[in-house]
């Protein structure tokens, strides 16, 4: 592909493409435009960097709906937020 072609595709590309796909794509090139008010420390990065790989692996383990709402209950009970 010629650089001209790469432009021309990547022109479609943005006439075509909803707002939030525009917004990503101006995210790489402009870092400071932000799309959300969250900064992650790289520990959370890392961390979600990890699960992600343990998804994509299947190494993880996954738990029912019934088991995370157990979960979630669970802590809002021991945070004094009762449901």
């Amino acid at each position: 592909m010629t650089f001209i072609e790469a432009k021309e595709k990547l022109h479609n590309y943005i006439e075509q493409a909803d707002e939030q796909k525009v917004m990503d794509m101006l995210s790489l090139f402009e870092p400071e435009t932000k799309t959300s008010g969250y900064i992650y420390s790289e520990t959370t990065l890392n961390m979600l960097r990890e699960r992600s790989e343990e998804y994509l692996t299947d190494k993880s383990t996954l738990s029912s709906a019934e088991e995370s709402m157990g979960r979630i209950q669970l802590q809002r009970k021991k945070n004094g937020l009762q449901s």
